[in-house]
């Protein structure tokens, strides 16, 4: 999900390609290769365990208190989150948190991926 929010699901049509024909190679039905074929094609939805929400829409709102270094992403900056939700009054889940930072941190990879 983070990589969709990095660059979109299509960001890499030769990755989905590979990956359909990897799934075709091991046997997939063919209703979940098309699942994934249509999925892979769309950029305009992005699925979202019920779970992790909390976390998506949090880090739509922090995602600017990001560490940067040039254009090299150095993660999330915890103690300027930690402030700014103290500051808007709102309580931390430690289970929110943990999915904030495993989000952020997979969104970081996406981004230095393309700068590198």
């Amino acid at each position: 999900m983070a990589h969709q929010l990095a660059k979109g699901n299509a960001a890499d049509p030769k990755e989905d390609a590979a990956f359909i024909k990897q799934m075709e190679a091991a046997g997939a039905p063919k209703e979940l290769v098309e699942k994934q074929r249509m999925s892979a094609a769309s950029s305009d939805e992005i699925e979202v365990l019920n779970s992790c929400y909390p976390a998506v829409e949090w880090f739509f709102q922090v995602y600017d208190l990001l560490r940067w270094n040039q254009h090299f992403c150095l993660g999330l900056d915890v103690v300027a989150v930690e402030a700014d939700a103290r500051m808007r009054g709102i309580e931390i889940n430690p289970t929110d948190y943990q999915n904030l930072r495993t989000l952020t941190a997979y969104y970081s990879d996406a981004i230095n991926e393309e700068s590198a």
